[in-house]
């Protein structure tokens, strides 16, 4: 649980390789987060001096106890008196904060998962307190850090010898800490660090900074000005950047590879018509088959996740649409759709509300069921889009939540019989080419 870093594997792969460049040299890591890098540069290389920084309660509670450092922490909150016993050590307090990043993802307490997990974490604190402290123990000889400060980094810059070689991790959109860490803040008093919010003007000054340094700067953007030594491709829409004005002697284009199996069904095409004594099937399926259609089918850009179920969907044995799901991913239902999508038939535009109104199904809830051992009540998704409403979904899904660019979607399972959805999607949703 503690310390899973942010920074994608291959990144870490790609820092892990060059690490020997930092042997014997001071290194700072300007923005420390989990401290991902601090761990690799332990693993792989020997560091003169390892500095780590960061301005977040989390990151500084944990760095203060690895560096051996005590730290002023203090409930606020009355509500979370009950950590009072958890927090009178260094060890302690990282242990408290580790945990409780983890717990307070259900303290909304929004359905019955949530409230019964957030329960579970009060009532059994003290076991897991106990367990993390081990945890972190062990983790402890993985990082090697001789110093860690909570400033602002335009700050530390100014601060640290010109010899250093800065490693930086900005966050890529302004107040992504301050949302990250928001309750955490709120729950407990602490030395706060002064620190100005990093939007585009202030990050740009900041790399100005950074350029007096030997550097390497990690960022989701372009920077032309900058000397890339490093790109990694993800299949998503946004690329990872390495910057350097170190002599790596070559440049790296590191790409997420895909495994994929081509298989062959007969497919749903236009001369084929559907009606009301049409009959759907489903048949199970592994990663690797679903990634062949996903890279036929969908978008380029599009991060090719996998999933831990996998269903291809026919009509009259003639496949159509493809279901991915896994479990609990946001804790707000019962089980998530990673993805959903069908084939391009000009003369069934609407085939995507089918394959919906196929999730909501008692077949679908049964499969579902068998797979988790358990009851599964409800589905979530995710839509990207700045749109106010998803035409895919209304009217099957219900609107859970909105955030910027993304509207969260949810429904019931079971609310139809797999034998009626095509006579109910024929009669509510299909309309023919013209």
């Amino acid at each position: 649980m503690p310390f899973v870093g942010a920074i994608n594997s291959e990144v870490r792969r790609w820092i892990g390789n060059i690490a020997p460049i930092f042997d014997n040299k001071s290194v700072v890591i300007g923005c420390s987060g989990n401290f991902t890098v601090e761990q690799i540069l332990t693993r792989h290389s020997k560091p003169k001096h390892l500095w780590g920084n960061d301005v977040s309660l989390y990151t500084s509670v944990v760095g203060s106890w690895l560096t051996n450092q005590n730290f002023r922490l203090k409930i606020r909150d009355p509500d979370f008196h009950f950590l009072a016993p958890f927090i009178k050590t260094p060890l302690d307090q990282a242990a408290t904060i580790v945990l409780l990043n983890e717990a307070l993802k259900y303290e909304a307490c929004k359905n019955f998962f949530q409230v019964r997990l957030w329960n579970h974490y009060q009532n059994n604190f003290q076991k897991y307190h106990q367990g993390t402290l081990e945890k972190l123990k062990e983790r402890q000889a993985h990082i090697r850090m001789q110093k860690y400060t909570s400033k602002d980094i335009a700050d530390l810059l100014n601060e640290i010898p010109k010899t250093s070689i800065v490693i930086a991790f900005l966050p890529t959109y302004a107040g992504g800490y301050e949302k990250l860490y928001k309750r955490m803040e709120e729950v407990f008093n602490w030395d706060r660090p002064a620190y100005t919010i990093i939007d585009a003007d202030r990050k740009a000054e900041i790399i100005k900074q950074l350029t007096s340094f030997s550097y390497i700067h990690i960022d989701d953007t372009k920077i032309p000005d900058l000397p890339l030594v490093a790109q990694v491709e993800k299949n998503t829409l946004k690329s990872v950047y390495l910057y350097s004005n170190i002599d790596f002697h070559k440049k790296s284009y590191l790409r997420k590879t895909l495994n994929m199996e081509a298989v062959f069904y007969e497919r749903l095409t236009d001369d084929h018509e559907i009606t009301p004594q049409s009959k759907i099937s489903i048949k199970f399926t592994n990663n690797n088959v679903i990634n062949y259609f996903r890279n036929i089918y969908l978008k380029k850009g599009i991060d090719f996740v996998n999933g831990d179920l996998c269903l291809l969907v026919f009509i009259d044995q003639k496949l159509f649409g493809f279901l991915i799901f896994v479990m609990n991913r946001f804790q707000t239902a019962d089980v998530y759709l990673m993805s959903d999508f069908v084939l391009s038939v000009s003369n069934y535009s609407r085939l995507s509300k089918l394959l919906l109104l196929v999730t909501k199904t008692d077949r679908i809830k049964e499969i579902l069921e068998q797979k988790y051992v358990k009851k599964i009540g409800s589905i979530f998704t995710t839509v990207f889009t700045d749109k106010p409403a998803s035409m895919k979904y209304r009217g099957i899904y219900t609107i859970h939540s909105k955030k910027e660019g993304r509207l969260n979607y949810t429904t019931e399972t079971g609310t139809h019989k797999i034998k009626k959805v095509v006579k109910l999607w024929l009669r509510e949703y299909h309309k023919k080419a013209k």
